[in-house]
């Protein structure tokens, strides 16, 4: 039983051996870049531009029918063409600016770039100062001393009592800190002193909280065209070659049927067409991997080594 299910096995992996290359090699044929027909000379040519390491075996070279007309390949050409490359190419510059003017973004960034790709493009890219663009990087606090006076006059004596300890103004909160007296004695018409009065000027000290910009992140794209010199593309000419698939007819029979002397004489033509065709069957493609196959195989092994495992148990409890 054990033998059985490593031939089961290996015959699985021998299908998948022989099926799956196949089917691999199907799928990457290349496609061609142009196709050229010449009709008066019954002739397609089918342009292929591959890299010098591109397998030419993956080139299809399978004869094919169009227009009742059977071509084949007959010739391949091959063409090693050597030149330059060239693409647009764009790229984004990230810099820091601690001001949001033009003047000083412009000193920042440079006009012009250099520029090598990982792929061996070069050139010049141009600023384009319509892609500039810039935002805030970020936000700081900073605190201040800040002082205010307020002025009380008309008082009885200097008593600081009387004098408010904080005041608010502006959402700011201040305190108290020191206070100047000044006395105002005043002289009535009737040419006696009155009592004295005082001016009081109180000193009020606080601190300034506000936020500030810290800086700009500046964006900008520079856009040219690289260039790649000594690009080597290997181009394909595959020629096929048409022949005119040719019908047969076969020829007319008539028979002659001849009455008595005194009746008039009746032909009766009998025709028969028969057309053939003389051109070559369709190509067989090679075949596809088939999935429902190793499907089937892995059921039956499945379905031998759950037997195998019951008989062992079965004759183990024996």
């Amino acid at each position: 039983m054990r033998k059985l299910i490593i031939f089961i096995a290996a015959l699985c992996l021998l299908f998948s051996v022989f099926q799956v290359p196949a089917f691999a090699a199907e799928s990457y044929e290349l496609l061609p870049v142009n196709v050229v027909y010449y009709p008066n000379h019954m002739e397609i040519r089918k342009i292929y531009e591959t890299a010098a390491s591109v397998d030419p075996g993956r080139i299809p070279r399978t004869s094919f029918e169009r227009d009742n007309i059977n071509y084949k390949c007959t010739d391949i050409l091959r063409e090693v063409i050597t030149g330059n490359d060239t693409k647009p190419y764009t790229e984004t510059k990230t810099v820091s600016s601690v001001k949001n003017d033009i003047a000083t973004i412009l000193g920042i960034l440079p006009q012009t770039k250099e520029i090598t790709t990982e792929d061996g493009f070069s050139g010049t890219l141009y600023l384009s100062t319509s892609s500039i663009k810039s935002e805030v990087s970020g936000y700081g606090i900073t605190t201040s001393s800040v002082s205010t006076t307020r002025t009380y006059p008309n008082l009885y004596d200097m008593d600081a009592q009387q004098i408010p300890k904080s005041v608010t103004e502006n959402g700011i909160a201040y305190m108290l800190t020191d206070i100047q007296w000044k006395t105002d004695n005043t002289y009535n018409a009737d040419d006696y002193d009155i009592d004295s009065r005082y001016t009081a000027t109180a000193i009020y000290s606080g601190t300034k909280t506000s936020s500030y910009i810290k800086g700009y992140t500046i964006t900008a794209e520079y856009s040219g065209e690289l260039c790649r010199t000594g690009v080597s593309v290997i181009r394909y000419t595959v020629i096929f070659s048409g022949t005119q698939i040719e019908t047969t007819t076969e020829p007319t029979t008539t028979m002659l049927i001849t009455t008595e002397p005194e009746t008039e004489t009746v032909t009766v033509s009998e025709t028969i067409l028969e057309t053939t065709s003389n051109s070559e069957p369709e190509p067989v493609n090679s075949p596809k991997f088939d999935w429902h196959f190793l499907v089937i195989l892995l059921a039956i092994l499945t379905v031998v080594s759950t037997a195998y495992a019951v008989y062992t148990r079965m004759k183990k409890r024996k």
